[in-house]
């Protein structure tokens, strides 16, 4: 019985490590370089203005739990806040940033 449990607590290790592995997490810097934040918006345009830095997978899924405009990576791995009305070429702009730091597809 007690060598049961000690399998099963090994298990529950692997996977939680492994789980791990699948998120990945970047800094402010990071994606406001990624993104080429200056003062707040997106180039510096006014009209592309942006909140806060969503660093991982949870907090977008917090976010979006939320009023908040997000725009994502491709994957989800990594976000912001935009405040609306944001335009077209200023969101399609950000997306293309961000999906660059997802990590790449495996096959």
């Amino acid at each position: 019985m007690r060598r049961a449990g000690s399998l099963a607590g090994a298990c529950l290790v692997l996977v939680l490590l492994a789980s791990c592995g699948e998120s990945q997490r970047f800094t402010d810097r990071e994606v406001n370089e990624a993104v080429k934040v200056e003062d707040g918006s997106v180039g510096g345009d006014p009209f592309c203005e942006v909140g806060d830095v969503l660093n991982d997978a949870e907090e977008i899924e917090a976010a979006r739990a939320g009023e908040a405009a997000l725009l994502t990576s491709r994957q989800g791995n990594v976000g912001i806040e935009v405040v609306p009305p944001f335009p077209d070429d200023c969101e399609r702009a950000v997306r293309k940033a961000l999906s660059r730091l997802d990590p790449p597809e495996r096959d």
